[in-house]
C-alpha cells in the first residue's frame, strides 16, 4: 500500500479527533496543535470484548461509534464539528486518502461482512447512525505511518517507522524514482510494507521451525502472516508452550512429567479451533435465541453444513475434509453434530438438539421442490460449488428396496482428483491448484467456484504480462498480490452496463495502471475465465439431467434444478451460459433453473419438520 508523503509543517494548527483500532482495545485521541510544534493531548482506552471481534462488522463500527460518542459527552465537546484521523492497523488496499479497503483480518478478529469493504465508509455509516455529534473521517493512516509521521513532526530525518506489539509492521520513505506504479521521479512516497506477510510464499521455509509450523497450523489464518508469527506478541507465548511440551515429552523438564497447566485448558492453553469455531457458533445461536424470545423451548435443529461429509444417519456426519479456505484443526474426521452438541454444553445452552444435518445443495433442493415439485437436482455455486440429485433407489447398491428415490449428494467439486480432466486443464488451473490450501483436491472446483476464478484470472495477466502483451511488459508488485481479484470485481468488469472508461477506474483502484488496450484484454480475460466456468457448471448439469432421464427411460424430461449462490445469482453472464449450454448439451431435457429465494436453510427446515414427525416428537408449546 503507499501513501503520498509530506512532513507536517510546525505551523498546524486546530482541534481534531484520532481513533487508533488495531487489536483487542482501542484508542481516542483529543489533540490540540497549537501552530508552533505545541501537541496537547487527552486520551481514553476502550475494550473491544470477544464476541465484537468475531461477530460482525457493523456491531464493531457501532461499538467504535458509541464509544467515540461517550468520549465526547464527557468533555462537553458534542457541540463541536471534529475532523477525525483513523489509524487501522490491519492490511488494507488504499486508493486515496479517506477510502481503504480491508484486505483481510489478522491479530484474532473475524468480523464478517468487512473484508473486501471500505472500512471508512462503515466507520461513517456508523457514526451517522448516532446522530448526536458531527465527526468526519477526513484520513486513514496504518499505525505504522502514523508512527512515523508522530516522529517526524519533531525530527525530520525519521523515514521509517516500526511496529511491534500483537502484530508487527515496518513502513519507510521510498524514492518516487523506484516506484513503478506512479508517475514522476520527484520525491518520495510512504511504502508501507506489511512485512508481517513476509515468508507466505515459502521464502521463510529454512529458517521456520517445527514449533513455529504448529503455531501457524492451529492459527485463525494457517499460511498467512508467517514473518508476524515468528515476531509478534500475538504468537510468542504459544511458541514458548509448543517448546516447553516437547521438551517436557524428552523428560527434559518438570521432573519428567507434564504440568497439567502446560495441557489443561487455562490460560497457557491453546483451544482447538475446532472448540473455537462450534463454540462460536453456539453463542450465535444463543444470542439469536435470546433475541427472539426462544430461550427455554428445546427446539429441534436442521444443521446446514456445507463441506464433504460421511453421513451414516441424518443427524450424524464425519467431516471429510474441509474445502473453500477452511482449516480448522480437530474437526476432520470427527461428526460435526457431536462437535457442536458439546459447544452447547461447554457454553451451557441446552434449548435445542440436532435433528438433521443437511448439505447445502441438499437444502436448495428441498426449498426449491417445496413449491416445484418437479425439482429434482440441487445446484451451489458460490465461493464452492456442489450438486445433489434425486437418483432411483434401484441403482442405489449399499441400500435394499427397488422402490422410490433416494437423494444423492454429489460433492461434485472433488470431480477431477483422479487426474480425468487433466485434458482440459490448463497451466494456469495447475497453479491456482498448486498454491491452494488443498493441493490436488476440489479441481472441478478450482475450475468453476467464485473463491478461485478471480485467482486464475490474475495467473493469465501475469502471463500476457511476461509476454509484453499487457501492461508494457511491467509486472507490477500489486499484480504478484494472491488474492488481488474477488469475484464481486470480475462480476463489476464484466457488466454490460459499465463503459471502458469505468472498468478501466475499477483496475485502477486495485492498483493496475493500464491503458484502453490493456482493459478491453482485462475485460476479454475475466469474460473467458468466467464463461468456462459456466460451461463446465453447465456439462455437469447436463450430464445429470441426461442421467436421470435415461434411468427412467424416457425420450424427454422435464425437471427443475433449484439453485443458490452468490456468483450463480450475481454475476452478470454466469447464469445464462448455464442455462445456453445445459439446453446445448442435454437437448431431450426441458430444464427450468429456480432461484432459492430462501437459501438452503427452509429446505433444512423442512427436513427436520420432517425427521420430528417421522421420530414422533411431540409439538412444542406456544
Amino acid at each position: 500500500m503507499y501513501f503520498f508523503f509530506l512532513f507536517v509543517p510546525a505551523t498546524e494548527s486546530g482541534e481534531f479527533l484520532v481513533l487508533d483500532l488495531g487489536g483487542a482495545t482501542f484508542r481516542i485521541v483529543y489533540v490540540i496543535l497549537d501552530g508552533s510544534r505545541g501537541v496537547k493531548m487527552d486520551n481514553e482506552v476502550y475494550d473491544i470484548p470477544e464476541q465484537i471481534m468475531i461477530g460482525t462488522g457493523q456491531k464493531l463500527f457501532d461499538h467504535v461509534a458509541e464509544c467515540l460518542g461517550r468520549f465526547l459527552e464527557q468533555r462537553n465537546l458534542k457541540h463541536k464539528m471534529f475532523p477525525l484521523g483513523f489509524t487501522f492497523s490491519f492490511p488494507c488496499q488504499q486508493s486515496q486518502l479517506d477510502k481503504s479497503v480491508l484486505i483481510s483480518w489478522t491479530k484474532g478478529f473475524r468480523c464478517s461482512g468487512v473484508e473486501g469493504q471500505d472500512v471508512v465508509q462503515l466507520l461513517k455509516e456508523a457514526i451517522r447512525r448516532h446522530e448526536d455529534y458531527n465527526v468526519d473521517v477526513i484520513a486513514i493512516v496504518n499505525d505504522t505511518v502514523g508512527t512515523m509521521m508522530s516522529c517526524g513532526y519533531k525530527d525530520h530525518s525519521c523515514e521509517v517507522g516500526f511496529i511491534v506489539d500483537t502484530g508487527t509492521n515496518v513502513c519507510y520513505m521510498e524514492e518516487m524514482g523506484n516506484v513503478e506504479s506512479v508517475e514522476g521521479d520527484e520525491g518520495k512516497m510512504c511504502i508501507n510494507m506489511e512485512w508481517g506477510a513476509l515468508g507466505d510464499d515459502g521464502t521463510l521455509k529454512d529458517i521456520e521451525t517445527e514449533y513455529d509450523q504448529k503455531v501457524d497450523q492451529a492459527s485463525h489464518s494457517p499460511g498467512k502472516q508467517r514473518f508476524d508469527k515468528m515476531i509478534s506478541g500475538m504468537y510468542m507465548g504459544e511458541i514458548v508452550r509448543q517448546i516447553l511440551i516437547k521438551l517436557a515429552n524428552k523428560g527434559l523438564l518438570f521432573g519428567c512429567k507434564m504440568p497439567s497447566k502446560l495441557l489443561g485448558e487455562d490460560a497457557i492453553q491453546s483451544k482447538d479451533v475446532s472448540e473455537i469455531l462450534f463454540d462460536y457458533i453456539v453463542d450465535c445461536i444463543t444470542k439469536f435465541q435470546q433475541e427472539n424470545n426462544l430461550q427455554g423451548k428445546r427446539l429441534p435443529l436442521g444443521f446446514t453444513f456445507s463441506f464433504p461429509c460421511k453421513q451414516n444417519s441424518l443427524d450424524q456426519g464425519i467431516l471429510i475434509s474441509w474445502t473453500k479456505g477452511f482449516s480448522a484443526s480437530g474437526c476432520v474426521g470427527e461428526d460435526v453434530v457431536r462437535l457442536l452438541m458439546e459447544a452447547a454444553v461447554r457454553r451451557q445452552n441446552s434449548d435445542f438438539y440436532v435433528t438433521a444435518l443437511v448439505n447445502d445443495t441438499v437444502g436448495t433442493m428441498m426449498s426449491c421442490g417445496y413449491d416445484d415439485p418437479a425439482c429434482e437436482v440441487g445446484l451451489i455455486v458460490g465461493t464452492g460449488t456442489n450438486a445433489c440429485y434425486m437418483e432411483e433407489m434401484k441403482n442405489v447398491e449399499l441400500l435394499e428396496g427397488e422402490d422410490g428415490l433416494m437423494c444423492i449428494n454429489m460433492e461434485w467439486g472433488a470431480f477431477g482428483d483422479n487426474g480425468c480432466l487433466n485434458d482440459i486443464t490448463t497451466s494456469y488451473d495447475q497453479d491456482v491448484d498448486d498454491h491452494s490450501m488443498n493441493p490436488k483436491k476440489q479441481r472441478y472446483e478450482k475450475m468453476i467456484s467464485g473463491m478461485y476464478l478471480g485467482e486464475i484470472v490474475r495467473k493469465v495477466l501475469i502471463k500476457l504480462t511476461q509476454e509484453k502483451v499487457l501492461f508494457g511488459g511491467k509486472i507490477s508488485k500489486k499484480l504478484n498480490t494472491s488474492g488481488l481479484f474477488p469475484t464481486k470485481f470480475l462480476s463489476s468488469i464484466e457488466s454490460d452496463s459499465l463503459g471502458l472508461l469505468q472498468v478501466r477506474a475499477i483496475l485502477t483502484e486495485l492498483g493496475l495502471k493500464c491503458t484502453c488496450d490493456d482493459t478491453v484484454l482485462v475485460k476479454e480475460v475475466c469474460t473467458t475465465v468466467s464463461k468456462r466456468a459456466a460451461q463446465l457448471c453447465a456439462s455437469g448439469i447436463a450430464a445429470v439431467v441426461e442421467k436421470i432421464g435415461e434411468n427412467r427411460g424416457l425420450d424427454h424430461l422435464k425437471i427443475t434444478v433449484g439453485v443458490d449462490g452468490t456468483l450463480y445469482k450475481l454475476h452478470p453472464h454466469f447464469s445464462g451460459v448455464v442455462k445456453k449450454y445445459v439446453q446445448i448439451l442435454a437437448p431431450a431435457c426441458e430444464v427450468t433453473f429456480r432461484l432459492s429465494e430462501d437459501g438452503s436453510g427452509k429446505g433444512a427446515a423442512l427436513i427436520t419438520a420432517v425427521a420430528c414427525r417421522v421420530a414422533g416428537a411431540e409439538p412444542l408449546p406456544a
